[in-house]
């Protein structure tokens, strides 16, 4: 038999604390329930045709200069507003030869909305790109455009389509807004005024002059009311054609771009990160 005089104690010490075995408060977990398994369902509110995501094969006919292509809306999304993913996807070359001679581009344009208000991003669909936003309401479309405005519009047939999902996240890249390019005209330097885009955060210069000397006192300036930062373009030649290319600074609303007089002939164009 145990003699009770040997069982472990505690012993209090003097002006220190003594715990109590049990917690106040503590309730016994609930035991000999099942478990429950919980099945996804493969029908809902999310199949509706033409609600969620819609696919077109566009024409030439079909692809007119700034006139705007419908994709796909969905009004009254289910539950209150939520992070989204809106992803676009394009296909538009010749398998054969995977190239294509025409000229044209796409904007993807989206119209979001929560509650009472509404908001439009712009940005580059090139070969397809994704990006999170959040919303209730949403209008889905695509905006073509020239690339070159001195050469000719000349639109080819494209797959393309758009569709949306339940969550969001950072992509792998940022999505993009990529300016008509601009060609300098004789010795007349070039001055391309850009209002900055929605959501911009960085941008680079894209040019088909390869020498970066022959760009210097060329300028990149960053515009509020007045400069707010302005780089000489050959100085930073390689940050600016990089990916990401630099820091657009708090406050800008609008990016001037200066060229020099012996860039003659020479294609400038920018391009925007966006921030999603």
């Amino acid at each position: 038999m145990n003699d009770w005089r040997n069982r472990p104690r505690v012993f209090e010490l003097n002006g220190g604390y003594q715990p109590d075995p049990v917690p106040a408060g503590y309730v016994e977990p609930p035991q000999g329930r099942h478990v429950v398994e919980t099945i996804e369902p493969s029908r809902g509110w999310w199949t509706q045709a033409g609600k969620f995501g819609f696919r077109a094969q566009l024409q030439v006919d079909q692809i007119v200069e700034g006139l705007q292509i419908p994709l796909f809306e969905n009004l009254a999304l289910p539950g209150p507003p939520a992070p989204w993913w809106v992803q676009f996807f394009r296909f538009d070359r010749a398998l054969d030869t995977e190239e294509s001679s025409s000229l044209f581009e796409l904007r993807g344009r989206v119209l979001y909305g929560v509650g009472g208000i509404t908001n439009v991003i712009e940005c580059d669909v090139m070969q397809g790109i994704q990006l999170p936003i959040v919303c209730n309401s949403i209008n889905v479309s695509l905006v073509p455009y020239n690339p070159r405005p001195f050469d000719e519009f000349t639109p080819g047939p494209v797959t393309v389509g758009a569709v949306i999902g339940k969550g969001g996240g950072a992509g792998a890249l940022p999505p993009t807004y990529t300016t008509p390019f601009e060609q300098q005209v004789g010795a007349t330097p070039l001055v391309m005024t850009v209002p900055l885009p929605d959501f911009a955060r960085s941008i680079c210069l894209h040019t088909t002059e390869p020498d970066a000397s022959a760009l210097a006192g060329a300028t990149l300036a960053f515009l509020s009311s007045a400069a707010m930062k302005v780089i000489d373009v050959g100085a930073c030649y390689q940050l600016l054609t990089q990916e990401k290319g630099i820091a657009i600074p708090a406050g800008t609303n609008q990016v001037v771009l200066t060229t020099v007089a012996g860039t003659a002939g020479e294609v400038f164009g920018l391009q925007f990160f966006l921030a999603f």
